[in-house]
């Protein structure tokens, strides 16, 4: 990924934006009139794919299969434009954006604050976990629409968390980010229909519990001593805290 970028800015000067979410560095394309910075339709339009080098022009149409086919049509007299809106030509090193989880800050945030307010509570309470313990770890819950901003909505419709009829998938349910800070996975352990608001979760889960994001390593903790007998792997931060 590293080198196709790379090779892109060594063609076409600063990308605009790189996201790596999407692995697509976006450009000003060199194709039609770019000479102002600002696009024929006031945004860059070229992306270049970071993964295969597939490059494309949303408004001009100009397609190819590789960098090196970009070169090529170019021409040898091509030179990548010097952009005066950054004021230099040092190799960029775009900062990486937050992952899918992180990303989902926003939502979360609302989660926690309605815990309290919310069946999550008593269920919580049933399971053997105290209040100042919920409040610690941010365990929160889960509503079916959070009153979120747009950008967060379509973070989580690509972590396959929102339904088709535009309800989370994490509704009625005790949701909480593993680990607390700087989440890689956003988990959550439904509360049983009968325990409810009634038209809270439109939809039969199929376990009680799901997992979005990428577990690069296992999370959980543990201490072993010299009369230590017995050691109980526990899948998650939920079950942690139940046994605890």
């Amino acid at each position: 990924m590293e080198n196709i970028l790379s090779a892109a800015v060594e063609i076409l000067g600063q990308a605009v934006r790189v996201e790596r979410h999407r692995d697509w560095a976006i450009f000003w394309c060199p194709f039609h009139n770019d000479a102002s910075r600002a696009g024929e339709g006031g945004h860059p339009n070229f992306g270049v794919n970071l993964v295969n080098g597939y490059w494309k022009c949303l408004r001009c149409g100009a397609t190819g299969g590789s960098l090196n086919a970009l070169r090529i049509r170019l021409g040898q007299d091509w030179k990548p434009p010097v952009s005066e809106l950054v004021g230099t030509t040092a190799p960029m090193h775009p900062h990486k954006p937050p992952s899918q989880a992180k990303m989902l800050d926003e939502a979360m945030s609302e989660a926690r604050s309605i815990v309290q307010r919310s069946p999550a509570w008593s269920y919580l309470a049933q399971r053997g976990v105290l209040p100042y313990t919920a409040l610690v770890y941010g365990l929160g819950y889960g509503i079916p629409i959070p009153r979120v901003h747009r950008e967060i909505i379509e973070a989580a419709t690509q972590s396959l968390m929102v339904r088709r009829d535009g309800t989370w998938s994490w509704a009625g349910g005790v949701v909480y980010a593993d680990p607390p800070t700087q989440p890689t996975v956003m988990n959550v352990r439904y509360i049983p229909q009968e325990q409810l608001p009634k038209g809270t979760r439109r939809f039969k889960p199929e376990k009680n519990h799901k997992t979005w994001g990428v577990r690069m390593q296992p999370l959980g903790s543990w201490r072993i001593t010299q009369v230590t007998r017995t050691l109980i792997v526990l899948e998650g931060l939920f079950d942690m805290l139940i046994t605890a």
